[in-house]
């Protein structure tokens, strides 16, 4: 991978060296089970608990709140199913471009246990559609949007949203996993009552994710989806991995004590490469909001007649970046996201994502940019995949 470029950081991240340190150090302390009533078991805990409660603090909550999970994936499955679980008349509401890991345990119950579930519609550049209507209604009723989208970064107003709703039944979920370490989103910044958040999509180990809850009473309010034991607070059994937590809180509170700085070069970055495409490429689009109002680090932008798989795959040994969700590469499946938005067929089919991280340099974006313009021009040359 040392000659290979990384602009794919909406799917995972590189673990930073700081905290693969840290994650060895507690490999080597971590002996026992953090479960285990003797020394080993103690230490263990004491990594474990360390881990938590950075997490804590970096989202402003108590470390009661916090349940360790194998990553955002199994966090949304979790709020999504445990709160069904508990409430059997609930009902939820959504949008159509959130990550599957909310839609698809949403489409589950909704056959299975007749619950209803209301998607919103999104406009042109992804933001979402709110619809009073179905706002306030008298029953149970769990709201789940990202702050962010790890496709078109577009960025939700969530205390917007709050401020439309008066019923004392609603709660409001948002998996900040891709805004998480880029922007201010802790629960002193969004007025949510369930935060989602992943490791790897913050320079932290692969394995490790985390829900949030605003309250213990909140987290009451949810029960677990597995059977055979009571750990993580009785909502997700199974030997807690210590290593894998207190990596995870030692990269949790780095990103949010140089948050600020992070976000000024990962925009610098991501401007640069968005400027010297669209000059490059004449006719490039960018999908989503401004490039000064999205998620730092992302851009979509669809290149004129040309097929963006078969691009990216041109380009993959040299340049990593994707057509959208890693999730949906592995299904096959189009982008539900794209496929939401107001465009056409040739624009959703030609779009190709990158994401910019911090390990990123500006002489990679520069070499980046030559190979995509190169292979492009080659490309449309030889009249080749265009659509």
């Amino acid at each position: 991978m040392n000659n290979t470029i990384f602009l794919d950081n909406n799917s995972t991240t590189p673990l930073d060296p700081e905290i693969r340190a840290k994650y060895i150090e507690a490999l080597d302390a971590c002996l026992g089970n953090p479960a285990s009533n003797h020394t080993a078991g103690w230490l263990s805990k004491s990594y474990l608990e360390e881990g938590r409660e950075k997490i804590a603090d970096s989202l402003n909550t108590s470390p009661e709140c916090i349940v360790f999970t194998s990553g955002a994936t199994e966090a949304n499955n979790i709020v999504i199913l445990g709160y069904a679980n508990q409430n059997s008349q609930c009902r939820f509401i959504t949008s159509k471009i959130e990550h599957s890991s909310i839609l698809e345990p949403l489409y589950y119950i909704k056959s299975t246990q007749g619950l209803e579930v209301n998607l919103l519609e999104v406009d042109e550049i992804g933001l979402i559609k709110i619809n009073e209507n179905i706002l306030n209604h008298d029953s149970q009723t769990l709201i789940s949007i990202q702050h962010s989208n790890n496709e078109i970064g577009t960025i939700q107003d969530l205390n917007k949203l709050k401020s439309l709703i008066t019923s004392k039944k609603y709660l409001i979920h948002s998996d900040i996993s891709q805004s998480f370490g880029k922007l201010p989103c802790s629960f002193n910044d969004i007025d949510a009552d369930i935060l989602t958040i992943s490791g790897h999509k913050n320079h932290a180990p692969l394995g490790i994710g985390a829900i949030a809850f605003r309250s213990k009473n909140i987290l009451n309010n949810f029960q677990s989806i597995f059977k055979g034991g009571n750990h993580e607070f009785n909502l997700r059994p199974g030997t807690q991995l210590a290593a894998l937590a207190y990596a995870f809180g030692n990269a949790t509170e780095k990103s949010v004590s140089s948050l600020k700085e992070s976000h000024e070069y990962i925009s610098e970055l991501t401007n640069k490469l968005y400027a010297n495409l669209i000059n490059n490429i004449s006719g490039t689009i960018l999908l989503g909001p401004a490039i000064n109002d999205r998620l730092p680090g992302n851009l979509n932008l669809a290149f004129p007649k040309i097929d963006a798989k078969t691009l990216v795959s041109k380009i993959s040994s040299k340049v990593c970046c994707s057509t959208g969700s890693a999730c949906l590469s592995t299904s096959g499946k189009n982008s539900h996201v794209l496929e939401s938005l107001p465009i056409s067929e040739e624009v959703k089919s030609s779009a190709i994502r990158f994401g910019v991280s911090k390990f990123n340099t500006s002489e990679e974006i520069n070499k980046a940019v030559k190979i995509i313009t190169n292979k492009y021009a080659e490309l449309i040359q030889k009249g080749e995949l265009l659509l």
